[in-house]
């Protein structure tokens, strides 16, 4: 179990079960509810594809550091070839020949 906190403009609870276990809405910036939780954590349970779908190839290339594509691509629930598939061989190194040597990330 893990506590994060984060800024929310309302908060509701409902009640309690017979294991003590309540329901909580919160409303707030799903952003901001997930900035500070670990990659693993905001992806778990999703598919891959879904997510390059979702935000784009590039756009997703773009906005990830190496070192982070490599912790997803190293992840227990990823699959690296059913990913770079998703991304798409021509992404990749378009992406990969953009890095700056110094940085290793793209320019």
């Amino acid at each position: 179990m893990q506590t994060t906190t984060f800024r929310a403009s309302s908060v509701s609870v409902e009640g309690v079960a017979r294991n003590g276990d309540v329901t909580i809405t919160v409303t707030g910036d799903p952003r901001q509810i997930v900035e500070d939780m670990d990659i693993d954590d905001r992806l778990y349970d999703l598919e891959e594809r879904d997510i390059i779908d979702q935000v784009g190839s590039s756009e997703l290339l773009v906005a990830m550091t190496e070192e982070e594509l490599a912790t997803w691509l190293r992840s227990e629930s990823t699959d690296p070839s059913d990913m770079l598939n998703a991304i798409g061989e021509e992404a990749v190194l378009e992406w990969l020949n953009s890095c700056d040597s110094d940085s290793n990330s793209p320019v």
